[in-house]
């Protein structure tokens, strides 16, 4: 029974830190997934129905080559003033001092009202602990990302607002979300846009 419980306790802790990682903020003007309550714009996550343990004999990714590590990088620093300006942007990030996001969370505004957020996390499995999650989503596309596996997840029809996880070693990755500018005529399309922009960009893991 002790280790039922305690496997139990485990499922419920991974699972509320990616449903936490699921939502959005608008403070941070960050589309979902996020790590704070989502707006009437962005996905939203309920408290109930919490997914089970993910089973490690299930894990869906293998050894990353090339991997990054952005543990002790800036956040901020991970979107390069070429590429804000390229998309609009506002090179100055604004840090998110409450996220839940290991590495941190750094939202970056244009003028047309499109936006641009960035979190790193490590210390799990990896985009694993993503993949395990899959039922969470009605959205759900795999796809590589300059060579590193990524996924599209979003919990409703990512029209204004797009989610992108990008694993970047066996036990790091970095979400990434697109909010629309009015002009913007695909969030998804801006947000992989992004991504593909920055991961050749991180710093190379020692």
């Amino acid at each position: 029974m002790t280790s039922t419980r305690s496997l139990t306790m485990a499922g419920v802790a991974l699972a509320a830190a990616l449903l936490v990682a699921s939502c959005s903020s608008e403070q941070d003007g960050a589309a979902s997934p996020d790590d704070t309550a989502n707006t009437d714009t962005t996905q939203s996550t309920s408290e109930t129905g919490q997914p089970e343990a993910p089973d490690d004999s299930d894990s869906s990714q293998s050894a990353i080559e090339n991997p990054k590590d952005i543990e002790s990088t800036d956040i901020c620093a991970l979107l390069t003033p070429e590429v804000a300006a390229s998309y609009g942007l506002d090179p100055a990030g604004e840090p998110n001092e409450d996220s839940a996001a290991s590495a941190g969370r750094c939202a970056f505004s244009g003028d047309e009202g499109n936006r641009v957020s960035l979190a790193g996390w490590y210390g799990g499995q990896g985009i694993d602990d993503v993949y395990s999650q899959e039922a969470q989503f009605s959205d759900w596309e795999p796809m590589e990302i300059a060579g590193y596996p990524a996924v599209r997840a979003n919990e409703i029809e990512p029209s204004v607002t797009c989610a992108l996880f990008v694993g970047i070693s066996d036990t790091q990755y970095i979400d990434f979300n697109y909010t629309r500018s009015g002009s913007d005529e695909d969030a998804c399309a801006g947000v992989i846009d992004v991504a593909t922009a920055v991961v050749p960009t991180l710093p190379d893991a020692n």
